[in-house]
Parts: C-alpha cells; structure tokens; sequence
C-alpha cells in the first residue's frame, strides 16, 4: 500500500469555505395550527395598520420591514402587483410581488383608513403619519394575540 508523501487538501483551504451553521426559525407547518393564527389575526383588536399588516404577510412572503415601508406608488391595483424598490429590499434589487384579489382587497380596505398619506402602514398618529409603524408593532401584536388566547 503506497502512502502521499504531502497532504493534496493542503491547497483547499483557500478554495473552501466553511458554511455558517443553519439557523431554524419558527414555523407552523400544521393546518390547524395556521388556521387558528390566522382567526387570532383577524380578532387582533389593535391598530388598523398592524391588523392589515398582520393580514397581508401570509399571502405576501416578505419581511416585516418590507410591509411596514410599502408606499401607495408602489402598488399597481389594476395590474394586482407590488413592486418593492431595490433600496428598500436586503439584496439591494427590485423584488415584485403578485398579488392575489384577497390581498388587491385588503390593500384597498387599508387604503381607506390610510390612503391620505405616503405610506400604506403609518404610524397611528395623525403628527406622525409620514413615519411607518414601528418594527415592533407586529411582534407586539403577536404576543397580545398569544395572551388572548
């Protein structure tokens, strides 16, 4: 049996990175489980804002800091899109969201309540209306939701 006299991976180390250990996050993969979140939202009695957030996001798939940046320009009712600006989205490149009618619904309810102003998800405050809704609003929401459970 012959042996290496060198060790040939020696010149690999550069060429081969070492991955990041993967991170789980919390997910609900049973349907009742998801149906009872989804009524919990729909019976959130807070903010209108955080409550159409709230509804938007499962249909959307987008991070909380996308909905609560969303401006009124951005969305195309007649065409049922949302087009997010590359300066608003991590990898710094336009994403476009279809959206379904249930969501074309709830972005024309919310613009009711919110349309007045730049943002689709301002601050509550009539003074701060120019302001998106905090990054803990959701969260908040989520935890009173768990309470009334």
């Amino acid at each position: 049996m012959k042996c290496a006299r060198h060790d040939v991976s020696a010149g690999l180390t550069e060429t081969l990175s070492v991955s990041s250990p993967q991170q789980h996050r919390a997910a609900l993969k049973d349907p009742v489980q998801i149906g009872a979140l989804l009524r919990a939202i729909d019976g959130y009695p807070g903010d209108i804002s955080t409550l159409y957030a709230l509804r938007v996001l499962p249909y959307v798939f987008v991070r909380s800091q996308e909905i609560r940046g969303a401006k009124w320009e951005e969305i195309d009712f007649n065409k049922a899109v949302w087009i997010i600006p590359a300066e608003r989205m991590k990898m710094k490149a336009p994403h476009t969201v279809l959206l379904a009618r249930q969501v074309v619904t709830l972005f024309l309810e919310l613009k009711e309540w919110t349309g007045h102003g730049e943002l689709a998800s301002p601050l509550p405050s009539p003074r701060r209306a120019a302001y998106p809704m905090w990054d803990c609003s959701m969260p908040c929401a989520a935890l009173a939701m768990a309470r009334m459970k």
